[in-house]
């Protein structure tokens, strides 16, 4: 689709007769409704910690939204240490920015959920 747009048609994404655009538009729509849906409807639950307390959720999104999801959750959890763990990648917010980390299959959880305590830096910063 870039090389299309690039070499063939600047105004290629506004074309809603290619099948491309088309699809593209499809893939969008269903990502945005997987944020929408994971905004709604993440379940968090508090687990204690040495320094307070951490609300941890785990998903499975068929996407990888993190991203996405990120700026909503800094918000509605602003001051707050809190994680999403999903098998691909995760999220990590401690009210001054998030980072992201690598994903935690479901067999490795607990062990996931035990390290969050000391971990100091999990990934890249937002």
């Amino acid at each position: 689709m870039i090389w299309r747009v690039v070499h063939e048609d600047h105004a290629l994404l506004a074309r809603e007769d290619d099948d491309d655009v088309a699809q593209l538009h499809t893939l969008e729509r269903a990502v945005m409704r997987e944020v929408a849906h994971l905004e709604r409807h993440l379940a968090f639950h508090v687990e204690p910690r040495l320094h307070g307390e951490h609300l941890v959720a785990h998903a499975r999104p068929h996407h990888h939204v993190l991203h996405l999801l990120a700026p909503r959750l800094a918000e509605r959890f602003r001051g707050q240490t809190w994680s999403v763990l999903t098998p691909t990648e995760s999220m990590h917010g401690n009210g001054q920015g998030v980072h992201y980390g690598p994903g935690v299959p479901d067999d490795l959880l607990d062990a996931a959920l035990d390290a969050l305590d000391g971990a100091a830096d999990p990934g890249e910063t937002m």
